[in-house]
């Protein structure tokens, strides 16, 4: 159905004066809500002479109402929204700890035996001499002297008689060209010039009952000259000189 002109226009009119009523309402809201709030400010004043910021806590509530709105719709849904439990399970304190009475390492450790045999330190010491041979001495003039047998009783000296069984050999060959071995004993004064210089230096010091192998280099035997026809010249000769007594 097709409306006419003047059905548009009461139509018109009518949505106006809806309009009109709906803004009148909410001007009207709006003067509520300001008279409110010039009252609670008029009310804060006053309160502030007769004195004390205590009178002024009801008006300042009907502020923070009027403008925290927005702010208690969303501290009402927080307050709605379920919450997260705060008692979070603990740790069982029946949990088994760790053993603090760990095993300690036995301070008791085996000591070395004190009865291991050691090694013989008889054997670990060198023998003054070679086994099947007597120790060397060289004395004055090179003449060098081993004992054989070591004697006990008196000391020749210079000065003394001394009374010797003896048997000499040539060095090189090894042929005998002297000895005196039995009967009565070869007699001289040690250190007089009665025998080779050699005899006088290495016999000096022996002992009666002692025994000597004395060398003697041809300096302190017979030189140059030898002893012909028995000792040639520049040979060394090799005495067994046993001791028999001392004067």
């Amino acid at each position: 159905m097709v409306k006419s002109g003047k059905d548009k226009s009461r139509g018109k009119r009518k949505q106006g004066v809806k309009n009109m009523k709906k803004f009148m309402k909410n001007q009207k809201k709006v003067k509520i809500d300001v008279k409110e709030s010039l009252f609670f400010e008029e009310k804060e004043k006053k309160a502030k002479i007769e004195g004390g910021e205590q009178a002024s806590e009801a008006p300042r509530k009907a502020l923070k109402f009027l403008s925290g709105a927005g702010d208690r719709r969303q501290k009402i849904k927080e307050e709605i929204a379920p919450k997260a439990d705060p008692k979070t399970p603990k740790a069982d304190p029946m949990t088994p700890k760790a053993d603090p009475k760990t095993p300690k390492a036995d301070p008791k450790t085996p000591k070395a035996d004190p009865m291991t045999p050691k090694a013989d330190d008889k054997a670990s010491k060198k023998p003054d001499a070679t086994p099947g041979k007597t120790p060397k001495k060289t004395l004055k003039g090179g003449v060098a002297v081993e004992e054989l047998v070591q004697g006990a009783g008196p000391e020749a000296r210079a000065g003394s008689k001394v009374g010797v069984f003896y048997s000499g050999k040539l060095q090189a060959s090894g042929k005998q060209f002297d000895a005196c071995q039995d009967g009565k004993p070869f007699k001289f004064k040690l250190g007089a010039g009665e025998v080779i210089k050699g005899w006088d230096v290495g016999v000096l010091g022996m002992k009666v009952g002692g025994k000597r192998r004395i060398t003697v280099p041809a300096k302190m035997g017979y030189g140059q000259d030898g002893a012909q026809p028995e000792i040639p010249p520049n040979a060394a000769l090799v005495f067994e000189v046993e001791c028999k007594f001392v004067k």
